[in-house]
C-alpha cells in the first residue's frame, strides 16, 4: 500500500521538528477585506492651528526641552491638552472648540457605574475585615 519514505518524511519537518503544510493558524485577508480597504476614501486630518504649535513650543521651553519635538511622549499630550485649552479659552466660538455636552467623555457614565461597584465591593471588604479584627478583640479581651 504506501511505502515508507524516509526522505520524504523528513522533508516535511524543519530542524525544529515542526511540520510544513497543513492548515494555517495565520489568518490571511481576504479579497473583499482588502478592496472594502481600498475604495474606502482616507480621512485627511486637520491641521493645527498655528497657535497651537506656538503654545506647544512655549510648554517645551518652560519645562526646559529643546523644541516641541523633545518632549517626552508622556508628557506631549498634556502639553496639546493645555494648548488646546489656551487655544479655545481665546476663541470659545471657534468651530474647533465646539462639542455638544456628552460628547466628551462617551464612557463617563460606565466608568462612574463601574468606579461606584468597586468603590463598594472595598468598602464591604474593609468592614469585613473590621468586624473580623473587632470579634478577635474582644475574644481576647473576654479570656483576660
Amino acid at each position: 500500500m504506501w511505502d515508507y519514505d524516509e526522505d520524504n518524511q523528513r522533508l516535511a519537518f524543519d530542524s525544529y521538528g515542526k511540520a510544513y503544510g497543513g492548515y494555517s493558524t495565520h489568518s490571511l485577508p481576504t479579497r473583499n477585506a482588502e478592496k472594502l480597504a481600498e475604495s474606502a476614501p482616507k480621512k485627511k486630518r486637520k491641521e493645527n492651528p498655528k497657535s497651537i504649535d506656538r503654545y506647544v513650543k512655549e510648554y517645551a521651553e518652560q519645562k526646559g526641552y529643546a523644541d516641541a519635538e523633545s518632549i517626552p511622549k508622556n508628557e506631549k499630550g498634556k502639553a496639546f491638552a493645555i494648548a488646546w485649552s489656551r487655544y479655545c479659552s481665546k476663541r470659545p466660538n471657534s468651530p474647533r472648540c465646539q462639542k455638544e455636552k456628552g460628547t466628551y467623555f462617551p464612557n463617563r457614565p460606565e466608568v462612574a457605574k463601574g468606579i461606584e461597584k468597586s468603590m463598594d465591593a472595598k468598602r464591604k471588604k474593609r468592614q469585613k475585615k473590621a468586624s473580623m479584627v473587632q470579634n478577635v478583640v474582644d475574644r481576647y479581651l473576654q479570656d483576660l
